[in-house]
């Protein structure tokens, strides 16, 4: 009886796996065990970002076994920046850990947002202090300069001392802040004091509560909107605020027994609570704004771009719709960032691959090729390309939701997909990954359904010696249900390949089902041995005989089986007749009902 096989053995398998091709493993590999199987899935989606898991919780889970190979002593890898251009390699450097870009800007920002807040206050409390003297009210204390000229000086450091440090700024905005703050409860309490020894207990009730508390809210909320900080880090400064006036007015009630009444007491506990909701609003209010300010910095990082939502995240990086800030254009935003690659060593290859897909992408003109903009590296190592936003779906998710595609359809996407290979081979390229996750069916201009093939991570010459399927290590490149037979002995690959991982997405499109289905090691041998089922047979109905042929043709095992090159196999399922057909037509009423 076999024995079944360790999660760390499971994570290994199916990491680079799409969701379903996961699942179908999983499952098969261990069909008695559907806790593993969830647990396998969840330490998967962790690691490629997919879920809310933390990755706090998988390197947890690692470092109890699951996941990480506990023989290895490999030590931690270096920080420092790493350069490879001398060797063809792409220029990779990581930033350290304390993101020394960030704090430039939140030092620039702290500075801007002090003089801001200063100002401010410098206005308030001289106003103040003029109102005291042009009314003939009691002379203003002199602790009222005192504050007055502390803000002055902060101010003027703050605005013009562009060498100071931010932890200089920042005992410059503690200065400031509780000074005002001290200035308050100082008042405050002079002023409860004096009701207090006239006895006059009607006063002090309309004085303690909302009155007392005012001044201190919009002190926490001038903070909260002022001064860039984390939620905790403010915490410090806004709690000490919130308590002051609460210790003034406990301390006058304790001093003057004979005014304690019911009503002054809840009076006192409207104070407690108004300011305790009112910090908590300031607390929530720079948690909000740092994020923001965070996130404003992140995208100005990227160029012209700027970052406005997360449309889709993975193991390989995320993407984000962005607008060009000039052009006002909507774009998709590729990124990765090397913290979320583990290793260094591992960074370095998945970097390199993604600039190979940028690279190899921006040579390719076909309208069924996804459009590059732009690509780059930013200071702290985050590496970009900006490519067009797509409206519409892939053809893995489309089956998924709506089941298998009518032949005339499938016909349809393949020939389009055929177009953008066809040119990619003609340049010497091949994609080593086609599958239906990476064919996009979208809108564009008046058209739907309209192919777009993305993802030429594992693009590779035709003429480099070194284009076999096998990537470092050994491990086949692609998508083991869509890899052909040379592709999974790791022999030299040409336009062939692709025809084949074609041949069974479409075998996909028509049934719902993969080629092969089992673990990794089986599909690679039926891709290798095995003769696949008719689509008409796995599916238990007839088909379009022309087409089904095409597919079986494209899914020979010896590349001299196959038709000979993507334009080939377009020219032979244009010759196809469909009834029904399928066409813009169609296409334009289908999406209407579907995808409207």
């Amino acid at each position: 009886m076999p024995t079944q096989p360790s999660a760390r053995e499971l994570f290994g398998a199916v990491a680079d796996l799409s969701p379903a091709e996961r699942r179908i493993y999983l499952e098969r590999a261990c069909p008695d065990n559907p806790a593993l199987v969830a647990e396998v899935i969840s330490l998967v989606e962790a690691a490629a970002g997919e879920t809310g898991v933390g990755m706090e919780s998988l390197i947890q889970r690692e470092a109890e076994g699951v996941v990480r190979d506990s023989g290895s002593d490999k030590p931690e890898p270096s920080r420092e920046a790493t350069s490879e251009a001398a060797h063809g390699q792409p220029h990779i450097e990581f930033s350290p850990r304390g993101r020394p870009q960030l704090r430039a800007e939140l030092k620039r920002v702290l500075r801007v947002r002090l003089g801001a807040i200063g100002l401010v206050l410098i206005g308030a409390i001289g106003f103040s202090i003029v109102r005291s003297l042009v009314l003939l009210e009691e002379a203003p204390a002199f602790h009222g300069f005192g504050v007055l000229a502390i803000l002055v000086v902060g101010t003027i450091l703050a605005r013009h001392r562009n060498s100071m440090t931010l932890a200089q700024l920042r005992v410059v905005e503690y200065v400031m802040v509780f000074s005002v703050a001290t200035l308050l409860i100082l008042n405050q309490y002079a002023h409860l004091s004096q009701l207090a020894t006239q006895f006059s207990g009607g006063l002090l009730d309309e004085q303690i509560g909302l009155r007392t508390a005012a001044p201190f809210t919009v002190l926490m909320f001038a903070y909260a909107m002022f001064v860039p900080n984390t939620w905790k880090t403010a915490a410090w400064v806004i709690l000490p605020i919130l308590a002051a006036p609460v210790v003034a007015v406990a301390v006058i009630i304790a001093q003057f027994p004979e005014l304690q009444t019911l009503h002054l007491y809840q009076k006192f506990v409207e104070e407690v609570l108004f300011l305790g909701l009112s910090a908590i609003g300031a607390l929530y209010g720079t948690h909000v704004i740092n994020t923001l300010t965070t996130e404003a910095f992140e995208a100005r990082r990227l160029g012209q771009y700027s970052l406005t939502e997360r449309i889709g995240e993975g193991g390989m990086g995320e993407v984000w719709k962005a607008r060009h800030r000039l052009l006002a254009r909507p774009a998709a935003i590729k990124l990765i960032r090397p913290d979320r690659l583990g290793d260094q060593d591992r960074a370095v290859s998945l970097l390199k691959r993604f600039e190979r897909e940028a690279q190899a992408t921006a040579t390719l003109t076909s309208v069924h090729t996804i459009t590059l903009y732009d690509f780059g590296l930013t200071d702290d190592g985050v590496f970009y390309y900006v490519m067009e936003l797509l409206d519409g779906i892939d053809l893995e998710s489309l089956v998924l939701r709506f089941g298998p595609l009518p032949p005339a359809r499938v016909a349809y996407l393949i020939e389009q997909a055929c177009e953008s290979l066809w040119e990619a081979h003609e340049q010497g390229l091949i994609h080593r990954d086609i599958k239906p996750a990476n064919l996009f069916s979208c809108r564009l201009g008046g058209s739907v359904d309209f192919v777009k093939v993305l993802d030429f991570g594992l693009v590779k010459p035709i003429t480099d010696a070194q284009a076999t399927a096998l990537t470092r290590e050994g491990m086949v490149a692609g998508t083991p249900a869509f890899v052909a037979p040379e592709q999974a002995l790791g022999r030299a690959v040409d336009a062939r390949t692709d025809i084949y991982s074609l041949g069974a997405s479409a075998y996909f499109l028509l049934t719902g089902h993969f080629v092969f289905e089992g673990s990794d090691l089986e599909i690679l041998a039926d891709h290798l041995k095995r003769d696949p089922v008719p689509p008409s047979v796995r599916i238990g109905m007839p088909l379009n005989d022309e087409l089904e042929a095409i597919v079986l043709n494209c899914l020979a095992k010896d590349p001299q089986d196959r038709p000979g090159s993507a334009d080939e196999l377009q020219g032979r399922i244009g010759g196809c007749r469909f009834e029904p057909g399928w066409g813009s037509r169609e296409a334009r009423d289908w999406w209407a009902s579907h995808m409207s």
